[in-house]
């Protein structure tokens, strides 16, 4: 999967354009370097009709450090395919004597992160990362696994009744029937397998980890976007920024609270 120049360009310094790369010495640069370009190859001749249609990964050469940081997704939906959630293929089946490549616009980097970990310093989720901490979820989101969490921002739960508006009243409350209803809420934005916005489909109906048997949400793809809406949610909520690539999984950042 090879990118253009333009994706480069988009990169930081000293990764940004062929002249800083030729310049680059510092070793832990190039070793990084490596493994982004050991992160854009698999190991076997793959044309683009041999990708299934949907939800598909594979495994990269780059070599295995965090769990899932060696693999990349692809979402293939009306014959275009992307590249974890980020990348879109614009030119496949350059056929080669020794492979394929196909033309991506977008460097693909390889998570370092949980969902955890990306989660709890982002100061625009804090009242989020206040519920699952109190609800004793958190921990289900630093280890392995492969989730997709729709993560309402603090603007979202400001939306909701007290004591659920905002980190702070979250940290307080002591009721356990509150503190189930919100365990139950949290668990109603968490898929149990990576979904990125190019799988989302056409008022898709997907299961969540929530209890009950009517504990579907309502989903649309989208390019770089794509909603979602629970099932006491007068609307759809839109995921800005979306498909965020965690080792464990993806974040899309949703501005509702999403209700059973």
């Amino acid at each position: 999967f090879a990118p253009t120049n333009a994706a480069f360009a988009q990169l930081p310094a000293p990764f940004n354009n062929a002249s800083n790369i030729n310049g680059i010495s510092n070793p832990s640069q190039v070793d990084f370097l490596r493994n982004i370009l050991f992160y854009h190859v698999i190991g076997a001749e793959v044309f683009s009709n041999q990708i299934s249609n949907g939800r598909s990964s594979a495994v990269t050469i780059k070599p295995a450090g965090s769990s899932n940081d060696n693999t990349v997704y692809f979402s293939k939906t009306f014959n275009l395919i992307r590249v974890n959630g980020q990348s879109t293929v614009i030119l496949p089946n350059l056929n080669a004597n020794n492979g394929v490549i196909h033309v991506i616009d977008k460097v693909l980097l390889f998570p370092t992160n949980t969902i955890a970990g990306i989660a709890i310093p982002n100061t625009n989720l804090s009242a989020l990362v206040a519920a699952l901490v109190k609800t004793d979820l958190a921990g289900v989101f630093t280890g392995s696994g492969d989730f997709t969490v729709f993560a309402p921002t603090d603007a979202a739960f400001a939306q909701l009744p007290a004591p659920f508006n905002n980190a702070a009243n979250i940290n307080a409350i002591s009721n356990p029937a509150q503190i189930a209803a919100l365990a139950n809420i949290l668990k109603y934005h968490v898929v149990s397998s990576r979904n990125f916005t190019w799988d989302l489909g056409i008022l898709r109906r997907i299961t969540t980890l929530a209890d009950g048997s009517d504990n579907k949400i309502t989903t649309i793809l989208g390019f770089n976007t794509g909603w979602v809406k629970g099932n006491d949610n007068n609307s759809f909520a839109s995921a800005n920024p979306a498909d965020i690539l965690a080792t464990n999984g993806v974040i899309h950042v949703i501005n509702k609270v999403l209700m059973p």
